[in-house]
């Protein structure tokens, strides 16, 4: 979404659902099959959060959370730990730049 919209976004891990602590940099990449970053506009959160737990309260527990947004800020993304501490801050034409570099010509 911020490479798309050229948009800031600010992450915030403190805010994941996390069972047993763990290091920001686990938080960061660890995998599970069950989990799913979603972007929502501000417009649908509530329409969104109440599907979240309409669903949760049909089936097993259902955690989920907002743990970040797109921000006025417009052009950087930035992370901040658990501590929030800025663990990263890059403008988005650095990561974009970063992420079509070994694609060459072929985007």
């Amino acid at each position: 979404m911020a490479m798309a919209g050229n948009l800031g976004m600010t992450i915030d891990l403190s805010l994941l659902p996390i069972e047993e602590p763990m290091r920001d940099d686990q938080a960061l990449f660890s995998e599970s099959a069950g989990r799913f970053i979603v972007t929502v506009s501000a417009d649908n959160e509530q329409a969104f959060e109440s599907l979240m737990l309409k669903a949760e309260t049909q089936s097993s527990t259902i955690d989920f959370a907002c743990i970040g947004n797109t921000t006025e800020d417009v052009g950087f993304f930035e992370i901040r730990g658990q501590s929030k501490d800025t663990l990263l801050r890059l403008s988005i034409t650095e990561l974009k730049t970063a992420w079509k570099k070994p694609f060459g010509a072929l985007i």
